[in-house]
């Protein structure tokens, strides 16, 4: 665990009353109908964060876990933290558990203002005390003794793609939306342009929502994407018809005829498959700012009973 990332996808399978992403291939003839960067909604620059920015970089670490390991795994985790928080050392990650399709998957999102501050949180670990390098190196076994596989990536964020990514909201969620696909090599320009389409519309049309999308750099086949959608409850799901008529309102004839088109164009065939996970936040297994915290500082810091 020590060695350990949106709008796009989601945005259209929510426009058009789906429940799961779409657009993880984007059709060439789409993004070069009309004006290739916003064809039937005024285009606008991505809005900056009213609050907590998102990290720029993310250490993604996926453990899938046997159920008959699960509760001796999250000791562990909980031990692992636990050393953090004793010797004072600055550890942010968001711990969840899988909800859907798999439920024993734990997903840690690690994170990072830049891969110079990872050098930097290496390098202090080799200068740690042997005691406190020899305890982590025991629980880091166990960890993996426990878990049955696991694939980690590191991954840089898209502001560009995204849509209000404002990690507040992460913060005030209970639930993560998680999507990995590939976009087909040669169709990250047209796939760049649908995406800034959707962002137009969902702007225009004053759509709540916060997307945040992220980009692989290893770990990972080469142009894949991540979105990441925090979530209240399920019943977030329920106002995709919603959805759907206000952005249908600010789209004209062009824009309708392109919405259409990615609809008809997304579905995934061989490479850029989708897989889209729900999590479910777990407080024992994070450790977050305080600023992050006092979002929901009742679900991030729970009083402890006496």
């Amino acid at each position: 665990m020590r060695k350990l990332i949106l709008m796009v996808v989601p945005a259209l399978a929510m426009i058009l009353g789906a429940s799961r992403a779409v657009l993880s291939q984007s059709a060439s003839t789409s993004a070069r109908e009309g004006a290739q960067h916003g064809q039937g909604a005024t285009m606008v620059p991505p809005p900056k964060p009213t609050g907590m920015e998102a990290p720029p970089v993310l250490w993604i670490d996926r453990e899938i876990v046997p159920p008959e390991h699960a509760e001796a795994y999250t000791d562990v985790i909980h031990r692992i933290l636990n050393q953090y928080s004793q010797h004072q050392v600055v550890f942010r990650t968001l711990g969840l558990t899988s909800a859907l399709p798999d439920t024993n998957e734990f997903l840690f999102l690690i994170h990072f203002n830049s891969f110079a501050e990872l050098d930097d949180f290496e390098r202090k670990f080799a200068q740690a005390p042997p005691d406190y390098q020899k305890t982590m190196q025991s629980l880091e076994a166990q960890e993996a003794d426990l878990r049955k596989s696991r694939q980690v990536m590191a991954a840089v964020f898209r502001p560009d793609l995204s849509y209000h990514a404002d990690a507040g909201a992460a913060a005030k969620a209970r639930l993560l939306w998680f999507d990995q696909f590939i976009v087909t090599l040669g169709k990250m320009p047209e796939y760049e342009a649908d995406v800034k389409f959707l962002i137009a519309a969902y702007e225009k049309a004053g759509i709540d929502d916060h997307y945040f999308v992220y980009q692989t750099l290893a770990g990972a086949e080469s142009q894949t994407m991540i979105v990441l959608h925090p979530m209240k409850a399920l019943a977030d799901w329920d106002h995709s018809a919603e959805i759907a008529k206000k952005v249908e309102k600010v789209l004209d004839a062009a824009g309708k005829k392109r919405m259409e088109r990615l609809w008809k164009d997304q579905m995934p065939q061989g490479a850029g498959l989708s897989v889209e996970r729900l999590y479910v936040l777990r407080p024992d297994l994070s450790q977050t700012s305080d600023k992050f915290a006092g979002y929901d500082p009742d679900f991030w810091r729970p009083k402890k009973e006496q």
